[in-house]
């Protein structure tokens, strides 16, 4: 269950607006609510307490297996994710759709070893891949942004 959130509100409309957000995310239990001026602006923190797969899918709906961006680190020999994959299974789970592999994603912690199944130019291949910390999610966004660093 989600343990907090910040909601910065500015005008009626906005606030109704966040008000309905926040419920549905917390559902039926009380929250506390406050009014502001300014912007509208709404903080979750990020879960630091599950693994990170460190790849971004497509958008597409019929493609939404499909590696769209690798932000993971990745040491040379060591075997790896690319863009264009497509994730099969992940730690034996057969993927039906993005939905199920969020649900096991989710069930991952940081430094967990997973095994994946993908499709690379229309070859099966396996690896074993680490989970990440969000810190090393974040701090591998960085370097990719930065290369200097």
């Amino acid at each position: 269950m989600l343990k907090s959130v910040m909601v910065f509100i500015g005008g009626a409309l906005a606030g109704a607006l966040a008000m309905a957000i926040i419920v549905s995310i917390v559902g039926s239990e009380p929250f506390a609510t406050h009014t502001l001026k300014g912007p509208v602006a709404i903080y979750v923190p990020p879960d630091t307490t599950r693994g990170y797969l460190g790849v971004t899918f497509s958008n597409e709906p019929s493609r939404s297996l499909y590696v769209a961006e690798v932000t993971r680190p990745n040491s040379p020999g060591e075997p790896t994710i690319f863009v264009g994959d497509r994730l099969d299974s992940f730690n034996g789970q057969r993927l039906a759709d993005y939905a199920a592999l969020q649900e096991l994603l989710g069930k991952t912690k940081p430094g967990d070893v997973v095994v994946v199944e993908l499709t690379r130019d229309q070859q099966p291949f396996t690896i074993n891949v680490p989970m990440l910390s969000y810190d090393q999610l974040r701090a591998a966004m960085r370097q990719q942004n930065d290369p200097q660093r």
